[in-house]
């Protein structure tokens, strides 16, 4: 990997004291000496206001964009007229209404958000939804890493890009918990106001089977893979066991699917990797089915929930988290 840009660009003094004080709780924090961090993924969505065209944002500018993190491209593709980009540990993906960039844990990330705001600003295109989350494994005070002074990076890059943004801590700080930031400036008063129905899954599978035995060749141990399913709705897996000590595999879709469906995509994932434990989070928009929400967290057969939080937002969307471990 590149050098990535100074990983503190401002004194102390002249952080936000939003984050002074946030961080103050944490007991301080300090400029990091590496980019030493402890999680399984993070991830960066913006959605735009209105409708652009993906080809026209010139891969060269989303490359330049992705340098910031030291991100260099690997290969591309374009399918259904969703654009994705693969990089050394990271992957984007630009649609007709939102970019989308998830990462390893080892990618200081928010380094990009200045430089991918600026871009899309060139292009008179406005966010009007944006959020960042990070699935940290360990206690932000853990002494294996330096995810304490990182997170504090992250709040003030969002912070500052998105004053009247708010971020939420969900999960128990000792294991699997996620560090999440929303952004919220959604004309939903206007006349012709599209409902807001949207449901976005991740499944993050831990100590996943790694001999490659699905296939036979052994592939399944890394791989990052995006299925575009409309120019909107995709789907999106990413495994990691080849030489780390805590193989994993996570999956993401929007894609719009009944109780039933999203039963049997968890039953297929949970049997292809059989993961010793599991944590679903789900992003609901104000307008889906309570009722669905409810039987899909229930519907998986063979693992206990070890813990279960709802964030509601006042806007009317949730964000509900669950973790499962395998039964006895």
């Amino acid at each position: 990997m590149e050098m990535v840009e100074s990983l503190w660009p401002a004194a102390r003094e002249e952080v936000p004291e939003s984050v002074q004080a946030l961080m103050a709780m944490w007991g301080g924090f300090e400029a990091p000496r590496s980019a030493n961090d402890c999680g399984i993924e993070k991830r960066l969505e913006l959605d735009f206001r209105g409708v652009i065209v993906p080809s026209g944002v010139a891969v060269a500018d989303l490359e330049s964009v992705m340098s910031h993190a030291g991100e260099l491209l690997e290969r591309q593709s374009v399918d259904k007229g969703l654009i994705s980009l693969f990089f050394s540990n990271s992957t984007l993906q630009l649609t007709e209404n939102q970019v989308l960039v998830t990462s390893s844990s080892s990618v200081l990330l928010h380094v990009i958000l200045g430089p991918l705001l600026d871009l899309l600003r060139n292009h008179a295109i406005v966010v009007e939804w944006a959020s960042f989350m990070r699935m940290n494994t360990t206690s932000p005070w853990s002494s294996l890493c330096e995810m304490s002074e990182i997170m504090a990076q992250e709040y003030a890059e969002l912070k500052s890009a998105f004053p009247s943004g708010h971020p939420y801590l969900t999960g128990p700080l000792d294991s699997d918990h996620f560090f999440y930031f929303v952004y919220d400036a959604i004309q939903r008063n206007v006349a012709g106001a599209p409902p807001e129905e949207d449901e976005q899954i991740n499944i993050y599978m831990y100590n996943v089977k790694t001999d490659g035995s699905d296939d036979g060749s052994g592939a399944l141990k890394n791989l990052r893979q995006v299925i575009p399913l409309s120019a909107t709705h995709y789907e999106k897996l990413r495994v990691s066991t080849d030489g780390v000590s805590h193989p994993f595999a996570s999956f993401e879709t929007n894609a719009v699917l009944t109780t039933a469906k999203k039963a049997e995509l968890v039953r297929g994932l949970l049997e292809k990797f059989c993961p010793d434990r599991v944590t679903m989070v789900v992003l609901q928009d104000r307008c889906s089915p309570p009722a669905e929400r409810d039987n899909f967290f229930n519907a998986v057969k063979g693992y206990t929930i070890m813990n279960r939080a709802t964030n509601h937002f006042g806007q009317g969307y949730a964000f509900h988290q669950t973790s499962y471990v395998r039964a006895e």
